[in-house]
Order: C-alpha cells, then sequence, then structure tokens
C-alpha cells in the first residue's frame, strides 16, 4: 500500500482524473480515503467513490464472464496491451502482463494465486467498457481507426 498509493495519486494527477472508483472490500475503503485526503492536501478535486465487489457471483465468476474481453477471444479487441518490446523498460506493467498470463482458474490454485489483476481487468469490462446504466465511460486520445480496430 506504501508503495501504491504514490503511484495511483500519480497516475490521477498526471491524467486529469476527475472521478475514481475504489472496490471497498478488504481496506479498500480506507485505501480511497487516503487517496482522497493527499489529493485535498494538493489542492486537487478528484470525486472517489467506494463500492462493494457484487455478491451475488464469486471473483472467480466475474472473472469468467469477462475472459473473452481479457484475452481479445472472439470478435472483443477493446482492451489494448502493449507487446513484450514496448513495455521493456516498464516493469510494473511487466509483471502485470505476467500475473495475467499465469491465472489458472483450476480449483486447485484459486487462494494461492495473484489475481488482482485479472480481477482488476474484470471490473474495468464490467463498470466502464459495458457503460451500462449509470456506469462510466473510458476515453482515449487514440482513435479506434488508428489501431485498426
Amino acid at each position: 500500500k506504501l508503495t501504491t498509493k504514490p503511484l495511483v495519486k500519480g497516475a490521477i494527477l498526471n491524467h486529469n482524473i476527475i472521478k475514481a472508483g475504489f472496490e471497498a472490500n478488504n481496506g479498500g475503503d480506507e485505501y480511497a480515503a487516503d487517496i482522497s485526503d493527499q489529493l485535498k492536501e494538493s489542492n486537487y478535486k478528484c470525486a472517489i467513490q467506494t463500492f462493494k465487489a457484487p455478491t451475488n457471483k464469486s471473483k472467480l465468476a466475474r472473472i469468467i464472464a469477462c475472459v473473452d474481453e481479457i484475452t481479445a477471444q472472439g470478435n472483443s479487441y477493446r482492451l489494448i496491451f502493449l507487446d513484450k518490446n514496448a513495455r521493456r523498460d516498464k516493469p510494473d506493467y511487466d509483471l502485470f502482463m505476467k500475473h495475467i498470463f499465469m491465472f489458472n482458474q483450476g480449483a486447485k490454485y484459486q487462494g494461492k494465486q495473484k489475481d488482482d489483476c485479472v480481477d482488476s481487468l474484470a471490473g474495468l469490462v464490467t463498470n466502464i467498457l459495458e457503460s451500462r446504466a449509470g456506469a462510466g465511460t473510458a476515453r482515449s486520445r487514440v482513435s479506434r481507426a488508428s489501431l485498426g480496430i
């Protein structure tokens, strides 16, 4: 937490984020409050919300429901990742990708592997990209056409 808080605060400031959501489970509400306080100390306004993970599905079920989006199976190419060469000088990004590739949904791996990366991507797909009523939208300066999609 001491390592990620400055990174999260920096990302919010650097990308001019005005609204952010944090999962409130397992100390996430306290984490969000700390980020909010740090931003206020920097005189930066960002509406920070916390939310509980849905209880009608397990974390694994939420991840599996988004596997096609995360792995770009079928016709879904809304998540685009840097290739290995482009992330050579980005160790955190590279580690994130390794955790995605190492994720295994088999029963003997549950509770014994790092699933935060795939869980966060499942949250991105569910809460942002599905754009249900009340969900936000993600924007980029890069056009879909320039990406070939």
